[in-house]
Parts: C-alpha cells; sequence; structure tokens
C-alpha cells in the first residue's frame, strides 16, 4: 500500500522525535483549525494558500471525505520536486475521498487571480502569510476569490510576547545566534514590534495584528481568534473572518 510522501520540512515542523516539543506545538494547531472548520466551515469549495506538500490536508481527511460535490483547490510556489510530492500525496488522498475534485494550481498568493477566476466559500492560510513577498496585496487577492458569506481560516505565529522571548533564548543558549538584537528581543518581549526590523519572506518582525488591520480593511469582520497552547503563553494564533 503506498504512503504520503512528506518533505524534510514538514517532518522536522510535525513529525520529529528529536523534537517533539515543537512538534507538540505544530500538531496542535492542527487539533485548533479542525474544531475551527467544524464550526464554520461547508466545504462546498475551498482553496488552501501555502498547501506545500498537502500534510495539512491528511490530517484532516477524516472530515472531508464524505463531502459530496465539493471542490478543493490547492495552491503554492510549487517547484518540479514539491509539485511531485504534492501529486503523489493528492493521488492517494483521491482514493480516500472520490466524491470531491481536487486541483493543485502553482502560484503565488501575490498572483492566484491571473492564474485563477473563480470563487470559493472557504480559504484556509495557515502558517503562510509570514512568508509571502506581499502580505496586502495576497490578502486583496484572497478578498476577490471569496464568496459573500465566506470565511477565511488564517493560521499565523506569535513573534512577541513571553513564549516568543524563551523560544529565541533557546535558540541563543543551543545554537548560539539568533537573528534579533539583543534590543530586537526585548522590545519584541515586550510587544513593541515597530522596534523590530521585518525581514520580508520571514518569521522576523511579523505580526499578526497587522494581519487582522489588513484583513478589516478588506471588509472582512474577525469572529474568532484563537491562541495556542494558551492566551497568556501564545506560541500561535488561528483567525477566522467573514466576509
Amino acid at each position: 500500500m503506498k504512503k504520503y510522501k512528506f518533505t524534510d520540512y514538514t517532518k522536522n515542523m510535525y513529525l520529529n522525535k528529536k523534537s517533539r516539543f515543537w512538534s507538540y506545538f505544530n500538531l496542535l494547531r492542527i487539533s485548533k483549525a479542525k474544531k475551527l472548520l467544524k464550526k464554520y466551515n461547508s466545504f462546498k469549495k475551498v482553496i488552501e494558500f501555502g498547501s506545500y506538500d498537502l500534510f495539512f490536508i491528511t490530517q484532516i481527511k477524516d472530515i472531508i471525505k464524505s463531502k459530496k460535490n465539493s471542490a478543493f483547490y490547492f495552491t503554492d510556489l510549487y517547484d518540479e520536486e514539491l509539485l511531485s510530492i504534492a501529486k503523489h500525496n493528492l493521488s492517494l488522498i483521491k482514493k480516500e475521498s472520490p466524491l470531491i475534485n481536487f486541483r493543485i494550481i502553482a502560484s503565488s498568493g501575490e498572483k492566484i487571480n491571473e492564474n485563477l477566476k473563480e470563487n470559493f466559500d472557504s480559504v484556509f492560510i495557515f502558517e503562510t502569510l509570514e512568508h509571502v513577498q506581499d502580505e496586502e496585496k495576497t490578502i486583496v487577492n484572497i478578498n476577490n476569490l471569496l464568496n459573500k458569506g465566506g470565511y477565511v481560516f488564517v493560521g499565523a505565529p506569535v513573534e512577541f510576547g513571553l513564549f516568543f522571548f524563551l523560544k529565541e533564548l533557546g535558540r541563543l543558549l543551543i545554537l548560539g545566534k539568533t537573528n534579533h538584537s539583543a534590543k530586537e528581543m526585548f522590545f519584541a518581549s515586550i510587544g513593541k514590534m515597530k522596534k523590530v526590523k521585518r525581514v520580508i519572506g520571514s518569521h522576523k518582525g511579523y505580526d499578526y495584528r497587522n494581519t487582522i488591520k489588513l484583513f478589516e480593511k478588506e471588509s472582512l469582520k474577525l469572529v474568532e481568534k484563537i491562541y495556542y497552547p494558551s492566551k497568556l503563553t501564545p506560541y500561535g494564533v488561528i483567525l477566522v473572518f467573514k466576509k
């Protein structure tokens, strides 16, 4: 029987036996997200941004396999190797969920409207917005793809506060390096992100609070916000917006 194939990045993030600590928090995000999907999502027509090797869909297959006449699209900046892995995994997913129409589209979030002229009831974008080159344009494009009354599910890291400080301190002590200066670590620890240099395409300087403002600028309403593992010590946050 064929098995799913995952990249080293996915294995390190979610299936890391040597560092179960971080894998726990990343899998916790998926667990929290599943609860929100069950609450808000109809799964009529879905597009996932940053779908990568399709790991996320393999984790929610139990709640989509019975959906009839549904469509599920995946999009990412696929190179030949990553596309091959995604197609392999999709071939297995299709066998498990034969009633759903699946499609993979190679595109950035900034150019998705040039490659896709359809609308969706739900958009998934987990751990992706912090990596895009133009967050505002990506969110504008997401809004253009979304049907009235549709939902956007966003997963994002929390790059400030106590958990951030402990994470960066651990990197400094264990790896001997951090990409934040001492001043940046201090200001990020107290939530003053304007004092932290933003490095586009990376986690550094990313602030999910700005992401919320960009979605609200597009008249999408924030209907739910969940922190994990807790609100006091957040490693990440899941946001649900409604159009």
